[in-house]
């Protein structure tokens, strides 16, 4: 994520919502400070606005994937144990 990034839009009529959206693959997680520059141009001439802006980026967690894993697997193993060996057990007494 580090360069820059620049987009242009081209002409936007008055009255006319353009929105841009950039599509980042993210880094490591944690809070990147950047500054958004538009620069844009009208009837009165060239314009820069800059904007201090923060992106945050959420840390790839599995440790809910691994549980899940782990309770279905304790399950499969309790119906294995109950159909192989106890359902057996109460047939033959």
């Amino acid at each position: 994520m580090r360069g820059t990034k620049e987009a242009f839009i081209g002409k936007i009529k008055p009255n006319n919502d353009a929105p841009a959206v950039f599509s980042l693959d993210g880094g490591t997680g944690g809070d990147y400070p950047y500054t958004l520059t538009v620069i844009w141009e009208d009837d009165w001439g060239v314009h820069t606005e800059s904007f201090d802006l923060t992106l945050s980026v959420k840390t790839n967690d599995s440790t809910v994937a691994i549980a899940g894993f782990l309770i279905i697997l304790i399950l499969a193993a309790g119906g294995a144990y109950y159909f192989l060996v106890y359902r057996k057990k109460a047939g033959q007494a």
